[in-house]
């Protein structure tokens, strides 16, 4: 009976891929091949892959081998290479279990030896059980997110570098792993059989649970395994635009480990967990197809560039030591120093007016003699703005300036030059060079009212450009922060997005 259970699914699975047609090679052109990534194609994937009929996927069962069927029809229908065991597209290990393999050949003969895979796992729990599932117990968990999702993905991006407009440099790797959810064994065995081999895979990509963009955002693990890996990602997400969450730490939590462990670059791809998590509810019509669509044509692109690459990073073993990275709050900021010791009526504020409520002690202010009351007219190059760009000033004034007021009862404006206190703020920035990122600088904090808070830069954005080049050595960098002026353009990089902003920095001292 279950023999004939299988079979009935796999022959079901093997009609749906049928259904969609053979796949045909045409030339495509530098942007038509990503269309091949497609929502219709995406949701027939899913339907199949979280359908009652496969019982949850879980590794080694009637339901997970019909899953693996379906994958294997789906490579064919494609064209691809089988990469499993000897000529197949299966690699059998473990308990009846079995990853599925596919891989693109690479065009040129100095690197098709060399590879990228992608991978994302294709079983999920079953009908769950107390240590694997949120409940209830006894229920279909059909996986939908949890990796239909992924899966589904796996095959579009498939689809799409079938048809790139030349060839490849390198092998492309595309694996459906099994046994993920009891302990990530399909990518470990792979890994562990690469032997020797294992140097020349130059990248893994994991995608695992990509189905439920929150907020616009994705997570981001493994980033910090081989220098750049994060400049590369942030140079193919331009069009799609999405919010990348680098996250520091890499955790055995998906197949990505496998390979991080083995000492093989990595990226791993999540939108996050969500109340379906391990349900029976993790159902196909939760799931954000278009959303799907954008991050797989940045994962395709982000492939397509590393398969061409003449040379990539190799692993960073100093990730394996590195301390937990800090995490860049940006909401915090670093108090401007105190210079003029005076506070501001924050009624006359509404108003448009710059009036003096109190004094501090020994201040600045109280040894030229300014008193409550007081409406500020002119402060070293503000003359009657904003009480922001006020700010600013005081924050960027030389030590000396002068200082014009007005005084009730008073016909003429009074003035002084006013010795200031704290030290000049020039721009307002703290960076530091990070060796996962080279050739660019991490703003740790920002000062508040200074140059660079007012251009809105914030802790954690990624400093790209300083004027209209790349941002130069530690020592230039310092020099061009403490002597130039005017109106900088910098460009930085925010959560995989690339920005640009303007710095009004003050006179040269």
């Amino acid at each position: 009976m279950a023999n004939a259970w299988l079979q009935a699914a796999a022959r079901l699975c093997v009609l749906c891929a049928a259904g969609s047609g053979s796949f045909a090679v045409k030339a495509w052109s530098q942007e038509e091949w990503l269309q091949q990534i497609d929502v219709s194609d995406l949701k027939r994937h899913c339907t199949v892959l979280a359908a009652d009929a496969l019982e949850g996927r879980e590794a080694g069962s009637r339901g997970g081998q019909a899953a693996a069927a379906y994958l294997v029809s789906e490579f064919r229908r494609l064209g691809l290479e089988p990469a499993g065991d000897g000529k197949d597209f299966r690699q059998s290990f473990g308990q009846n279990y079995s990853n599925v393999l596919a891989r693109l050949p690479g065009s040129d003969d100095a690197l098709r030896d060399e590879c990228v895979v992608i991978g994302a796992h294709y079983d999920h729990v079953g009908y769950g059980n107390s240590s694997n599932s949120h409940g209830p117990l006894g229920q279909i968990h059909n996986g939908a997110d949890d990796n239909a999702s992924g899966v589904s993905v796996l095959l579009e991006l498939a689809q799409a570098l079938r048809v790139v407009p030349a060839p490849m440099r390198r092998t492309v790797v595309i694996a459906a792993w099994d046994a993920e959810e009891i302990g990530l064994l399909g990518s470990q065995h792979w890994v562990n059989q690469l032997g020797p081999r294992r140097k020349s895979v130059k990248l893994g990509v994991n995608i695992d649970m990509i189905g439920r963009m929150q907020t616009d955002r994705v997570m981001v693990v493994g980033w910090r395994s081989a220098a750049g890996l994060r400049s590369r990602l942030v140079e193919q997400n331009g069009p799609a635009n999405i919010a990348f969450q680098f996250e520091p730490q890499v955790q055995n939590d998906s197949d990505h480990y496998s390979l991080y462990a083995g000492q093989i670059p990595v990226l791993h791809f999540d939108t996050g967990k969500h109340p379906d998590y391990h349900r029976p509810s993790d159902d196909v019509d939760k799931l954000k197809w278009d959303d799907m669509v954008r991050l797989a044509q940045v994962v395709a692109r982000l492939v397509r560039a590393a398969a061409d690459d003449p040379t990539l990073p190799a692993f960073r073993p100093d990730c394996f030591r590195e301390p937990t990275a800090t995490h860049w709050d940006p909401r915090a900021r670093k108090p401007a120093p105190v210079r003029l010791g005076v506070s501001w009526s924050s009624e006359e504020l509404k108003q448009g007016r710059i009036k003096v409520v109190s004094i501090a002690p020994q201040s600045p202010a109280q040894r030229i003699g300014l008193q409550p009351g007081d409406e500020f007219l002119e402060f070293d190059c503000w003359k009657q703005g904003t009480y922001d760009e006020l700010r600013t000033v005081i924050t960027c004034a030389p030590p000396s300036t002068r200082l014009v007021w007005r005084r009730p009862n008073v016909p003429e404006p009074m003035s002084a030059t006013c010795r200031l206190t704290g030290e000049q703020v020039r721009c307002g920035i703290g960076l530091l060079p990070d060796p996962a990122m080279p050739g660019t600088f991490t703003v740790t904090h920002v000062v508040e009212t200074s140059p660079a808070d007012r251009a809105g830069l914030q802790p954690g954005d990624v400093l790209l450009q300083w004027g209209h080049e790349p941002v130069p050595a530690p020592e230039e960098l310092a020099r061009r922060v403490q002597n130039d002026s005017g109106p900088i353009r910098v460009v930085f990089e925010r959560e995989g997005r690339v920005n640009a902003k303007t710095l009004e920095l003050p006179p040269r001292p």
